[in-house]
């Protein structure tokens, strides 16, 4: 078995709901901008760079 069962949407949005509200969060988001390089907050960081 590849572990697949039938979802629908009434579903899938239970299971999607709380781990958007749990991951979409401002700190998150200002952490993944930084951990690629990219500064929205300070842009001196990218002006500096050119």
């Amino acid at each position: 078995s590849q572990g697949l069962s039938p979802l629908s949407k009434g579903d899938f949005f239970a299971l999607f709901w709380p781990a958007w509200v749990s991951t979409f969060t401002k700190n998150l988001i200002l952490k993944a901008f930084t951990a690629t390089g990219i500064s929205l907050v300070n842009p001196d960081v990218i002006l500096d760079r050119f």
